[in-house]
This record gives structure tokens, C-alpha cells and sequence, in this order.
């Protein structure tokens, strides 16, 4: 019987001891050659487009703001539980 259980144990073990030590390996990552060239820059109407673009979508949430007040507030009462107890919550 204790054979059967110190198997999966010391099993267990060398497997843990095996496998959870192994350091990482941290891999570069590798860019094509022609990646060093200069960036070609955008055209002045694609710009235009996406100022436009980023205007209209601020004018909407700006035009969808909801303005709101935070408010706390204490109420007393007296109550009565489920096996007949009274309370109140008044001090």
C-alpha cells in the first residue's frame, strides 16, 4: 500500500525538479534589412481627413456628456427580522 502512494510522490518530485528549474530563453526578435529605411510621410489631405475625423468624434462626446452631482444620505428606520426581533437604526 505505501509503495502505491510513494510512487506518484517521488514521481511527482523528480519531474518538479526536472522541469521548474530550467532558466528561460529570451529570443530576439529579428527585423528584415530593408526595415532601416526611412518612413515615408503621410499626405497632407490624409492628415486633414484624420484631424476632421478626431474633431467630430470629440464634438460627439462632448455632446454626449452627462453632467451629474454625488449626493449621500442617512435614513432611520425601525424594522422587524424573519424570527420576529425589532430594531431601529435611531441613535
Amino acid at each position: 500500500m505505501t509503495r502505491k502512494i510513494e510512487l506518484p510522490i517521488v514521481a511527482s518530485l523528480i519531474s518538479l525538479a526536472l522541469f521548474s528549474c530550467r532558466s528561460t530563453r529570451i529570443t530576439r526578435a529579428t527585423f528584415p534589412s530593408d526595415s532601416t529605411a526611412p518612413a515615408a510621410r503621410p499626405d497632407s489631405v490624409d492628415v486633414d481627413k484624420a484631424m476632421a475625423e478626431a474633431r467630430e468624434i470629440r464634438d460627439k462626446v462632448k455632446g454626449n456628456r452627462v453632467s451629474y452631482e454625488t449626493f449621500t444620505a442617512d435614513v432611520k428606520m425601525d424594522f422587524e427580522d424573519d424570527r420576529g426581533k425589532k430594531g431601529n437604526n435611531r441613535e
